[in-house]
């Protein structure tokens, strides 16, 4: 088998658009970096306002609270087809759900506040 010439082929073109590609000019990242807006932390009055709003994501200094949990196959069927109906994430359907029982249980849930309280 002859091994094939490839020295009278053209590259010039390849070439020239690598050379353009590796030449940037310097000034584009300088640029934006001045479009972003520095990370900084965030009191603890707004982390909290943000928590309860539920837009943390990606904010230094303000986490969700998070908790793994685990659902048996029919409840976790029923979390995600009732988020879908009602037009929401998950996250927000079972905080709703949450603070519908708190609502429906305020004065045995402050009577287990003060129960705990008096151990302390």
């Amino acid at each position: 088998m002859a091994k094939k010439d490839f020295s009278q082929v053209n590259t010039g073109r390849a070439y020239n658009q690598i050379e353009e590609a590796i030449a940037a000019p310097a000034q584009e990242p300088q640029q934006a970096q001045e479009v972003q807006n520095p990370r900084t932390p965030y009191t603890v009055e707004r982390a909290q306002q943000m928590r309860a709003a539920g837009t943390t994501q990606g904010r230094k200094g303000c986490k969700a609270f998070r908790i793994n949990m685990a659902f048996s196959p029919d409840i976790h069927e029923y979390i995600k087809t009732m988020a879908r109906v009602r037009g929401e994430s998950v996250t927000d359907f079972t905080n709703y759900v949450f603070r519908q029982s708190m609502e429906d249980n305020a004065a045995l849930y402050e009577q287990a506040k003060a129960f705990q309280k008096s151990f302390k």
